[in-house]
């Protein structure tokens, strides 16, 4: 059976679209483990820089500013400021999940729509001409 160009052009897409969407699949499966656990996703960096008040007064601190001007602060007022700043930063993780889902999704429904097209194209080329 000859194969016609236009049969090889739709399978060809078909396979890239394929492809297509198991990257979009990965893409969004990391996109909901951030959203459900942004702790876990944030880079180590980031991540430790909250985990102790020292090392949070050490990341923060201006190199122009005096050492002075954060012993003040008592501990539990650090802590707290600490605690609302990683919340922050978990928050934009869950945005910046939120909107890699969303581009995702909007991928594969694309993905799915170009391959739909193009297997009818395929069956259709693949049928004999009379």
């Amino acid at each position: 059976m000859k194969k016609t160009i236009l049969e090889i052009y739709s399978l060809a897409i078909c396979a890239i679209t394929l492809i297509w969407l198991t990257i979009s699949m990965g893409i969004l499966s990391y996109g909901f483990v951030r959203l459900n656990n942004p702790q876990l996703t944030l880079p180590d960096y980031t991540y430790s820089r909250y985990q102790s008040n020292e090392r949070y007064t050490n990341q923060n601190q201006n190199r122009c500013d005096d050492k002075k001007k954060d012993e003040h602060i008592e501990d539990s007022e650090l802590t707290k400021k600490r605690l609302a700043d990683l919340d922050i930063e978990l928050a934009g993780e869950k945005r910046s999940a939120t909107q890699d889902i969303t581009k995702q999704i909007f991928s594969i429904i694309l993905c799915l729509l170009v391959f739909s097209i193009h297997w009818r194209l395929a069956r259709k080329a693949r049928l004999p001409t009379q």
